[in-house]
């Protein structure tokens, strides 16, 4: 039989190819720089009354943690069948394949961290991730596709206008625990960069009904 693996996103998936019945299959996901691995997806096809078939897509779903994502009944040729829809998170996943070809599915994703990463062109501390994602109720590594254009945007508005509000330059700390360690992110900011960063989150802040002034100008008068 023949194992196909579809690659959604950008990675690479090592396993497919051909195997005799009965044998195990290793698929083995490894995402591109920015993006993250998802999850493997399966589906199933089977017709009234193919228990044989049943019996083999179950062997599959054996292999890993496989979590039923959708149903729907089908009429093909005047014949009922059922699509079932698997997401397994398993990563390295390794099943026993049948004598029918499989073909799956790998999604690689972009994460909300590496999303905003992308808009400012340099890492991001902790301190401004943690703190947009908790005032916008984002979950850590978030599919940045499954969320909201305002959602996004409003969190750019955040992020730019942290980094506004901070010190023009930051030298990234660095602790360690162990043999773990972790270094935060350094930046640099010009006046030009202030000034761009302060106009693009006004403006989307007003586009979604959150402008609080950010970034105007103080106007002192002598009394």
């Amino acid at each position: 039989m023949i194992l196909n693996v579809n690659i959604i996103g950008q990675g690479l998936v090592n396993g497919g190819g051909t195997y005799e019945s009965g044998a195990t299959a290793t698929l083995t996901a490894t995402p591109s720089i920015g993006y993250t691995f998802k999850h493997f997806v399966y589906t199933t096809s089977v017709y009234d009354g193919d228990t044989a078939s049943g019996t083999d897509y179950q062997t599959i779903l054996d292999g890993g943690s496989a979590t039923l994502y959708s149903t729907t009944r089908v009429i093909d040729g005047g014949n009922a069948l059922t699509r079932n829809v698997y997401n397994i998170k398993s990563n390295p996943y390794s099943f026993v394949v049948g004598d029918n070809n499989i073909t799956m599915d790998a999604i690689f994703y972009v994460s909300f961290e590496s999303y905003m990463s992308g808009i400012v062109g340099f890492s991001i501390t902790d301190n401004a991730l943690n703190s947009i994602k908790v005032k916008r109720d984002i979950a850590t590594n978030a599919d940045s596709s499954e969320l909201s254009t305002r959602t996004l945007e409003l969190a750019e508005a955040d992020l730019l206008k942290w980094y506004c509000s901070t010190p023009s330059s930051f030298s990234g700390a660095k602790d360690s625990d162990g043999g773990w360690s972790h270094q935060e992110s350094s930046y640099s900011l010009s006046d030009s960069d202030r000034r761009m960063f302060t106009r693009r989150a006004n403006e989307l802040y007003k586009k979604w009904g959150e402008y609080n002034g950010f970034g105007g100008s103080v106007r002192i008068i002598n009394l």
